[in-house]
């Protein structure tokens, strides 16, 4: 071992015995939740102070489970404070500590309130906070996303971009791992966000550099999805709503919950419709030859989810827990649009050829699946040692049709109409092992295994139509089926905890990945065998005054989807085609991430800075496959970087004026070659965001936001940078059990996706202008959906026993 890793090593042992030698007071522990959801909340100050003088002899900081525990306190009489922004300060009743430690037991903390000219109006609860591997976003503070999907909710987080289209991408990248309710989802990326309703949602929790313990997919990290299920008696809550252009939707929850048992049954559907002017102008190169196509018109995108869940949480005892779940589903995607085309050809710059045509596509994706999730955990003592098992299956049947017709003023095909069909099925198994064991007050040691066993089976068919009413052929060029098995077996532990001020978490996964992609009409195996470690670190330290350091280190990756591996080719129009690619290789990230945190008065304060390295990026390119049609294709283009500082204050201005002001700025640079080119390109780009709350009175409040993306680049080009503003109105009717809301997304019709790409023998320019929607909601509960109360902040059910 090198002397300066010995000396390091020396170093930490020696402050780590003087912690230990140093504790000479008695040690007060407890447990924070919040009153309504009953989620545990951390990163919240817990003060000790001395009843006889009201001074403060010391302090904490809950964990991620809510837990506290305030050290080396002298003997004498005593009161706790609980402070977190956005909650009622708490104060626990007096107690004596002397000769023994003391268990204070849970202390539930409310959302705050402020009285203005004799009114009590609720305030607004931080839409996002920040703890130390994630971030949470509050989705219920959020009335300008209630009748949309969990894409509209985390356009309020400063490190989220969303496109004219609805895609979500997390820093830059769109490979993300989705999880609902810490399982994980059907389906991936912006596709699982798009068919979740805002108003099933409780909170968001986006996990940038997460630890081992997790799956290591996805290059940008994990979205966990919490959903709303867990009250007291019989509750729930209903939504309905409308807007222009076709949208709308309902939801239901409805919970019951007695003694052992935790029920709950809800259905959702949810029609988003995105509409837009698109236009695009290609130019492709053969020689002395330039093809050039124009196109314009109008093209629309809905998403039309469905979906039913129902399950419960069974506790025998004190010590075990068995929870099932059920989902059934659709996830349905439909798309139409309608171009005029103007077709050019030139050689030499003289024109050959000039037609107009006008364009038809209409397509359509239906994926139905049904999930089961099965867990069991066993605590063994109430300090923290546990057993999970957990088992989930998830079955699926696609499928998806693509029609276009290019005809002329003569009603005549101006190229072959197409018609592609595709249909897949596939089964997905996960058996996991959780094991938790504490280390004396202040470590734990984590371990476990989980292992995935997937299977797919899918076919992809042609026809063509060389004339109106003829007869539609089958192109034996261009059908195909393919199977595609993947097995993964993971292994992982983790040790974690504090000394003293120091919190930490040193973790590493091993995992096994066999996977073939079999071409079944040609025999033709892709095949991969390979074995990867995945090290995580993370760090925290707690300043004075509610400040906290915290830096964190993971490797992850980013395994190709099943359709970016499909070695077929697809018409999405007469001229263009999308092709998977077998060969591709995963993607391999190196995360690093430096945050700060501060709390001051009434407002909290935080910055991020991170740090990605990406081998292998994965990205879509597009190529000239046949004169003016054009081939877009998954290819690994080199190496990225991406370096950037994310920050966001909030907290009020006035007592009925909340404010949020979030910025992510950053470089970006992209190293690699395609097709035998070398390429270097890197820019600066981020993002701004304004968001604002306002308390119109006891039961009306108002929201209004605006957002700017800066340009950002790709391999093969660059796309502009955007800006939009959204608002929204809610008004409670009855209280606690009526309410109506009315939102406006785009409201200055600002927002368009505008994109260029170039390459050797093209030029692409392509744009889609975005609407304006409108929508209203009407939101009735049921026992105003919450949990009953509990005995937080007197001071009881203390014991001795630790």
């Amino acid at each position: 071992m090198p002397l300066r890793q010995t000396i390091y090593i020396f170093i930490f042992f020696i402050c780590s015995l003087h912690d230990v030698m140093a504790q000479n007071g008695w040690n007060i522990k407890g447990s924070l939740l919040d009153d309504e959801s009953q989620a545990a909340l951390e990163f919240a100050s817990v003060l000790a102070y001395n009843a006889n003088n009201q001074e403060m002899v010391n302090g904490s900081i809950s964990d991620a489970n809510g837990k506290f525990i305030i050290k080396n306190l002298p003997a004498g009489t005593y009161f706790l404070e609980v402070k977190f922004l956005g909650y009622e300060t708490q104060k626990t009743k007096t107690f004596e500590l002397n000769k023994s430690n003391i268990n204070i037991g849970t202390i539930t903390v409310s959302p705050a309130s402020k009285v203005m000219e004799g009114v009590v109006v609720e305030a607004q609860r931080t839409s996002v906070n920040y703890n130390l591997d994630k971030k949470v976003l509050n989705v219920s503070s959020i009335s300008t996303a209630l009748a949309g999907t969990a894409v509209e909710v985390l356009e309020n987080l400063p490190a989220v971009n969303v496109d004219a289209e609805g895609n979500v991408s997390l820093r830059g990248s769109s490979d993300f791992t989705v999880f609902i309710d810490g399982r994980p989802s059907v389906f991936t990326g912006s596709e699982a966000l798009q068919q979740l309703p805002a108003s099933t949602i409780d909170k968001i929790e986006v996990i940038t550099n997460p630890s081992a313990k997790y799956d290591p997919d996805g290059t940008a990290g994990i979205i966990n999805i919490i959903t709303k299920k867990k009250v007291s008696g019989l509750s729930g809550v209903a939504n309905i709503h409308g807007g222009n252009w076709g949208r709308m939707g309902a939801d239901g929850l409805l919970t019951y919950k007695l003694n052992k048992w935790n029920l709950y049954l809800g259905g959702d559907y949810n029609k988003r419709v995105r509409a837009g002017e698109r236009s695009s102008y290609n130019e492709s190169y053969f020689g002395d030859t330039t093809y050039v196509v124009r196109q314009n018109g109008d093209a629309q995108r809905w998403f039309d989810p469905y979906s039913i869940k129902m399950g419960f949480d069974y506790m025998p005892g004190k010590k075990d827990m068995i929870s099932l779940m059920v989902n059934a589903g659709q996830w349905g995607m439909g798309n139409e649009a309608d171009q005029s085309i103007n077709s050019i050809t030139t050689i030499n710059g003289n024109e050959i050829s000039n037609i107009m045509s006008s364009s038809t596509q209409e397509g359509n994706i239906a994926w139905r699946y049904l999930s089961a999730d099965l867990t069991y955990t066993h605590t063994f003592d109430e300090n923290g040692h546990k057993l999970d098992f957990s088992g989930m299956f998830r079955g699926s049947d696609m499928d998806q049709f693509d029609k276009f017709f290019n005809v002329n003023d003569l009603n005549e095909y101006e190229r072959p109409a197409q018609n592609s069909t595709e249909e897949k099925q596939g089964q997905e198994f996960r058996a996991k092992i959780d094991h938790t064991l504490p280390i004396g007050a202040d470590h734990k040691l984590e371990s476990g295994y989980q292992g995935r066993f997937e299977n797919t089976a899918g076919s992809n068919t042609i026809f063509f139509q060389e004339e109106p009413e003829e007869n539609w052929q089958i192109s034996d060029d261009f059908s195909y089926e393919n199977e595609y098995a993947r097995t993964i077996h993971g292994l992982y532990t983790m040790i974690g905890g504090k000394f003293n001020k120091l919190g930490y978490q040193l973790g590493l996964r091993g995992e096994f990945t066999d996977r073939t992609v079999t071409i079944v009409d040609t025999e033709e195996n892709f095949h991969i065998n390979r074995f990867d470690f995945f090290p995580s670190a993370h760090f925290s330290y707690q300043l004075p005054d509610q400040q906290q350091f915290m830096i964190s280190y993971s490797k992850r990756i980013n395994r190709p989807r099943s359709y970016y591996l499909e070695p077929f080719l697809t018409f999405q129009d007469a001229y263009n085609v999308r092709s998977g690619n077998p060969d591709l290789l995963p993607e391999y990230i190196h995360s690093m991430e430096v945050g700060y945190q501060n709390n001051f008065g009434d407002f909290s304060f935080s910055a991020e800075g991170y740090y990605r390295i990406t081998e292998n990026r994965i990205q879509w390119v597009q190529s000239v496959w046949q004169e003016d049609i054009m081939l877009r294709n998954p290819e690994n283009v080199g190496e990225e970087y991406t370096a950037g500082l994310e920050m966001m204050i909030t907290g009020p201005l006035f007592p009925w004026w909340n404010i949020n002001v979030s910025g992510n700025a950053g470089t970006f640079r992209l190293e690699g070659t395609f097709e035998g080119q070398t390429f270097n390109r890197s820019n600066v780009t981020g993002s701004a965001r304004l968001n604002n709350d306002f308390m119109l009175g006891k039961t009306t409040k108002l929201q209004f936001g605006m957002q700017y993306n800066a340009p950002t680049i790709s391999a093969q080009g660059e796309i502009a940078a955007t800006f939009t503003a959204n608002a929204a109105i809610k008004q409670e009717i009855i209280k606690n059990q009526l309410s109506a809301t009315i939102s406006g997304r785009n409201i200055f019709k600002t927002f368009a996706r505008e994109q260029i790409s170039f390459g050797e023998n093209f030029y692409n320019e392509m744009r889609i202008d975005a609407r304006m929607f409108i929508e209203g909601t009407i939101t009735y509960s049921i026992n105003n959906y919450k949990v009953k109360k509990g005995r937080g902040g007197e001071g009881g059910g203390m014991d001795m026993d630790f």
